[in-house]
């Protein structure tokens, strides 16, 4: 199709305004030294991602050439995963951004006088549903302040066009192919495999729903996790068409067909009212330019972020540099007022928090959680403290560590629980001491139930011909033996722990919620709810996401909304030194697992078998700390 001149061509003022709402890795950059002391660190630009503009001679004559009109506009690009952690610290490049650094973006643009607009390219970044709702509602608050959004949708997935729909106007090239498929749940079960291998597990759970490991124990889904999982999917299929139908300003009922037609070319798109209009990307450039009433567009393509040069007139700014990364990170304290945002992010384990080898979220440690709620509360400056939670649950023993930390910091300081995209089971656990807990309608949540698993290869021993000879007294000392014969292994005494921690479970749920034991019994047994289910159900005690968290413990503090209170982001990153340090370590791992670099690599770059890998290493994990608090799923959009 032949691109019309901007300069002939004008978007009708009439042309509908479409409502907008809304919507997590980068990797390190990496700076190849050319020669020494050739680095530096440049003072940054005048305005947050702005370019600087030379000061004009005094010689210049006002009645010279007419200006252009020029606007500023923000491309934000939106790709990757945006972790609910802070960064490790990056002294020779700009961090990655994490989730909350990627919605501060967004409330700069809208409160810089000098920026118009944001350019917003969605490259199916790895977001939960309920991170998109957030992302979402960041975009409509940004054009709240009579700003603009636009969208260039070239092969959007279900993701992007969920985040696209915030803009103010979306167009496509004639070449645009759209794949919508709806929503799916799939699990695996390896039973009959394990059988052949002759690998038993043997399971215990309290809790009729609470369905984790069943994949390893059972040759297809309990008629429990089906009815739950069916709730989950008509949730997340409904927030689908409510998202994309708001944002567009279109029936519900046309998104519902969009998704039934499955594959939808450009036609189809503007057909349905998914986009505005089919033209080429001149084209494109073109109507923005005639919307804002512009010239020329500035875009700022690193918005917000550190700058860096290189200096060939400094030869001491290498050094400078390599000195700040190997100095341990500066604690910038102040006495200014603060909320404290402690994240709560990956599967609960006993000890130290450590990162993923495959670039994921990694484990989240009992002690390092509970050292920095610790700091946090005795703090003098800090008024109030949000837990941000993205945890499927894990070790019950550190859920309940954590839990009591919370309840320490909530008898100095007002603690609001945030939830992610999934706070379950021992998720669950911490959050329910706090003074008040927010949820995302689609968050994953509840699953107060305890379950364990006995990995058991005695069948294997037998197939390969080995046979395992014991000498033992007492009579449970085999019970946890991988090579005891699972028809003679009592379970009885371990059922009867996990029933007593069940219960305790129930009681401090109680205790948090102010309901009785038969309440919360009525609404557990490891059933999982989403977050708008939790809401009904009394488990929560409101939608809402980070930003709201922060604003009802800004209310809880007794802070008024005129006066400043920063935010202090805990536990601290690693430093640089430490990072390198972990990161040997975590090679040796991947090299005890049998993974080479390449493997490695590879499973960094692909989301969902890094996902695969990490389930079955994390349930091994856990599975050796006794009672586990696991929700047995994860939920992504793709």
């Amino acid at each position: 199709m032949a691109a019309r001149s901007h300069r002939s061509h004008r978007l009708h003022r009439s042309h509908r305004s479409h409502r907008s709402h809304r919507l997590y890795p980068l990797h390190r950059s990496c700076l190849v030294l050319a020669s020494l002391g050739l680095l530096a660190i440049s003072p940054g630009p005048p305005a947050l991602g702005q370019e600087a503009v030379a000061p004009k001679g005094k010689e210049e004559k006002k009645d010279e050439k007419k200006e252009e009109r020029v606007a500023t506009v923000v491309q934000l690009r939106l790709r990757g995963e945006y972790a609910e952690a802070l960064p490790e610290q990056n002294p020779f490049g700009p961090s990655p951004l994490h989730f909350r650094g990627l919605l501060e973006v967004m409330r700069r643009a809208k409160d810089d006088p000098e920026v118009r607009a944001i350019y917003l390219k969605s490259e199916t970044p790895w977001l939960g549903l309920s991170q998109v709702r957030e992302v979402l509602a960041a975009l409509k608050d940004f054009r709240s302040a009579g700003k603009k959004i636009y969208a260039f949708a070239e092969d959007p997935g279900t993701v992007d066009l969920l985040l696209l729909s915030a803009a103010s106007r979306i167009e496509a090239p004639e070449s645009a192919m759209v794949f919508l498929p709806g929503v799916s749940a799939e699990a695996l079960y390896f039973k009959p495999l394990l059988d052949k291998l002759g690998v038993k597990l043997l399971v215990s759970h309290v809790g009729a729903y609470k369905s984790a490991f069943e994949n390893y124990s059972r040759e297809s889904m309990s008629p429990e996790l089906r009815e739950v999982l069916e709730g989950i999917v008509g949730a997340h299929y409904g927030a689908l068409q409510e998202i994309i139908a708001e944002g567009r300003g279109i029936p519900r009922e046309r998104v519902a067909e969009a998704i039934d037609r499955g594959f939808l070319s450009a036609r189809d798109l503007l057909e349905l009212g998914l986009v505005d209009e089919v033209a080429d990307k001149e084209h494109f450039w073109g109507d923005v330019k005639a919307d804002l009433d512009v010239e020329k567009l500035k875009i700022l393509t690193s918005y917000g972020r550190k700058s860096f040069e290189l200096d060939p007139q400094n030869p001491f700014a290498l050094f400078r540099l390599l000195m700040e990364a190997l100095s341990p990170p500066k604690k910038r304290g102040s006495a200014a007022p603060k909320v404290a945002l402690v994240y709560a992010n990956g599967v609960i384990v006993s000890g130290k928090s450590q990162s993923s080898p495959f670039g994921g979220p990694g484990v989240l440690g009992s002690d390092t959680l509970v050292e920095a709620l610790k700091g946090a509360a005795g703090d003098a400056s800090v008024k109030a403290i949000v837990v941000r939670i993205d945890s499927p649950g894990g070790s019950g023993l550190a859920s309940d560590a954590i839990w009591r930390a919370v309840l320490d910091a909530k008898a100095k300081v007002p603690v609001v629980a945030s939830m992610s995209n999934i706070a379950g089971s021992g998720g669950y656990y911490i959050a329910m001491g706090a003074s008040r807990i927010l949820a995302q309608p689609e968050t994953i949540t509840g699953s107060i139930g305890v379950v364990s698993a006995l990995p058991n290869v005695k069948g294997t021993m037998d197939l390969l011909g080995i046979r395992v000879e014991t000498v033992s007294r007492g009579k449970h000392a085999g019970t946890f033996s991988p090579f005891a014969d699972p028809e003679k292994v009592d379970l009885a005494p371990l059922a009867k722990l996990m029933e007593d921690f069940y219960w305790q479970f129930v009681d401090k749920a109680a205790q948090g919620r102010g309901k009785t034991r038969d309440e919360i019994h009525a609404v557990a047994q490891g059933r999982v709810w989403t977050g708008r289910d939790a809401l009904e159900r009394g488990l929560v005690d409101e939608i809402g996401g980070l930003r709201r968290a922060l604003e009802v413990a800004r209310e809880l503090a007794g802070v008024g909304p005129e006066e400043k209170l920063e935010v202090l982001e805990l536990p601290h990153p690693p430093s640089f030194v430490e990072a390198i340090s972990e990161a040997f370590g975590l090679s040796r791992l991947a090299a005890a697992a049998g993974l080479s670099r390449l493997e490695l690599g590879a499973l960094a770059a692909l989301p969902e078998a890094r996902a695969a890998v990490e389930g079955a290493l994390r349930l091994l994990r856990v599975a050796s700390e006794g009672t586990v608090l696991l929700v047995p799923f994860e939920v992504r959009v793709r």
